[in-house]
């Protein structure tokens, strides 16, 4: 129960990190976050997106790891395309 409880915290850790960055954001560069710029639905959906890919990379390094494989060489190329299918329904 412990060893869930660790590994929830650092999920939560990463996934407050990944928020932080996210928040920093200006992929038009004028000098305002993205977040500043867009409405709340498309806010909600943006974070919504950004926690579940995180969840997503998260459990699945759980299972690789549970099943003895490396984790490195069969999990990233798989989180990362679950990542970008994810973040891609961004609006």
């Amino acid at each position: 129960m412990i060893l869930n409880l660790k590994e929830l915290q650092l999920t939560m850790d990463q996934l407050m990190k990944a928020n932080a960055e996210d928040d920093k954001v200006d992929e038009d560069k004028d000098g305002v976050a993205d977040i500043d710029q867009i409405e709340k639905r498309q806010l909600a959906a943006r974070k919504m997106a950004l926690s579940c890919a995180l969840l997503i990379q998260a459990e699945c390094l759980r299972l690789f790891q549970a099943c003895g494989l490396d984790t490195w060489g069969y999990c990233a190329p798989l989180s990362m395309s679950l990542r970008r299918q994810w973040l891609s329904r961004i609006p």
